[in-house]
Formats: structure tokens, C-alpha cells, sequence
């Protein structure tokens, strides 16, 4: 059997939430099923689909993937397994954006699959997770830009495998979360940017906005940009990495 064919399994599997609870089992059994029923043309989308696919893209670069409607709902079973590529072009005031839409849906949609956290950027360090925390806690000390303004924060706090931090942005004036977690030899750990929640009419309860989901493509990039600039590259010279 072709890779491809696997590929397209394991996606199909991962895509059967309607089927499987997140605590059952798929058996081999399961998978002899689908397998039996597996037709390549299934995954393929008609001309009709990607027009609407694109137009419902132009007319709403942030939410399209979130309300998607009748016709764009029967796709999303087929998306996961496309491995083409589909662009469309969004006019900026800098100029016009070239956009791989199954890409971004790929991205927004499906995540990448990382357990818990499926959605968050991550870096990793060649030390302890305790020496990362501490040049966290550091830098924080030295860029007051960077500390949550006073009653707007929580206090760090592990929770599981997780150590969770805030940050600020004071430019979209959003506290930052991010954790950090050791790695499977105590020697190495993992930094991540997972969220963002605007600090005005602040409320324990506001809906955070999640990094490589929330965000469009564009914006999503220049999250990513500038959290590098401001914490990871920091970080690095300070850790010798």
C-alpha cells in the first residue's frame, strides 16, 4: 500500500470525532473498516467547493473557519487529507496577500496535534526546565514592559507537566501566556506561546486568543515575530543557546 494511502488513513481517523469519544479505543478492527471503504475520491474537492472555499476566505480573512457555512461544513472532512495546495489572494493596503488556504485551515482547524496544547508555538533549550523558569523570571525583571500591570495577573503555577507564565504586550495591551515544561532527560525543557487575553474590562472568565489558531495567517506571523524579538532571542543570549 502506498504512503499516501496511510497518510490519508491516520488523517481520516483523526477526523472521525463524531465516532470515537476521546477516551475510546480505535482498533484494528476500526481501522480494517475504513480501510475497506476507502476511496481516494472522497477527498477530492469539486470546482463548486473551492470557489466557495475562496469566497468565503475573501469575505472574512479572521472568522471563516469558525462559521463556516452549509456548503464549506460537508468539506471539512476532505480537507484534512488534501495534500495540494489552493491560494487565494487578499488585498492588503501594502499590497495583496497570496494565501494557501488548505494550509490555513490545516493550521487553524486541525492544529498540530500535540496533546494538550495542539495549537502552541514552541522553542526548546539545552537546559533544565529550573534554569529556563529562572532567565524567564529574569528577564522579566529587567523589561518592565514585559510584567502583567498590577491586578491583571495571575501568579505563576505548575500544573501537570506545565509551568505557567504571563507576559504583556504593552503595544496591544494583552497579557501573554506561555508555559514551560522539562524535557525527557531533565537536561533540556520547552518554552511555549499559547495565548493572548486583552487586558481592558478584564475578567477571569474572557475567552483567551490562541496563538496558531485565532489568528490569521498574517497576523499570527507577526505574534509569532514579535515574541521571539521581544522573550525567545533574549532568552537564548542569555542561556548561551
Amino acid at each position: 500500500m502506498e504512503i499516501t494511502k496511510y497518510i490519508l488513513l491516520l488523517l481520516h481517523l483523526l477526523l472521525l470525532s463524531n465516532s470515537f469519544s476521546q477516551n475510546d479505543t480505535i482498533t484494528a478492527e476500526d481501522i480494517s473498516n475504513i480501510l475497506s471503504n476507502y476511496d481516494k475520491s472522497d477527498y477530492v474537492l469539486t470546482l463548486d467547493e473551492i470557489d466557495c472555499l475562496k469566497n468565503s476566505i475573501k469575505k472574512d480573512v479572521e472568522n471563516w473557519c469558525k462559521n463556516p457555512n452549509d456548503t464549506l461544513e460537508n468539506m471539512w472532512a476532505k480537507m484534512g487529507a488534501l495534500d495540494t495546495a489552493i491560494f487565494v489572494e487578499i488585498p492588503l493596503d501594502t499590497g495583496v496577500y497570496k494565501l494557501d488556504v488548505i494550509a490555513e485551515y490545516k493550521r487553524r482547524v486541525i492544529g498540530g496535534f500535540a496533546g494538550s496544547y495542539p495549537f502552541a508555538e514552541t522553542w526548546h533549550f539545552s537546559v533544565p526546565e529550573d534554569s529556563l523558569i529562572t532567565a524567564v523570571e529574569a528577564l522579566k525583571s529587567k523589561d518592565s514592559t514585559l510584567q502583567v500591570p498590577e491586578g491583571h495577573s495571575i501568579d505563576s503555577e505548575r500544573s501537570s507537566y506545565w509551568y505557567h507564565i504571563q507576559l504583556y504586550d504593552p503595544v496591544k495591551n494583552e497579557t501573554i501566556y506561555i508555559w514551560t515544561r522539562p524535557g525527557l532527560d531533565n537536561q533540556s525543557s520547552t518554552l511555549a506561546l499559547v495565548s493572548y487575553k486583552p487586558v481592558i474590562d478584564y475578567d477571569i472568565a474572557n475567552k483567551r486568543y490562541l496563538i496558531n489558531k485565532d489568528f490569521w495567517k498574517l497576523e499570527n506571523e507577526q505574534r509569532i515575530e514579535s515574541f521571539e524579538r521581544r522573550v525567545v532571542e533574549p532568552l537564548k543570549n542569555r542561556l548561551n543557546q
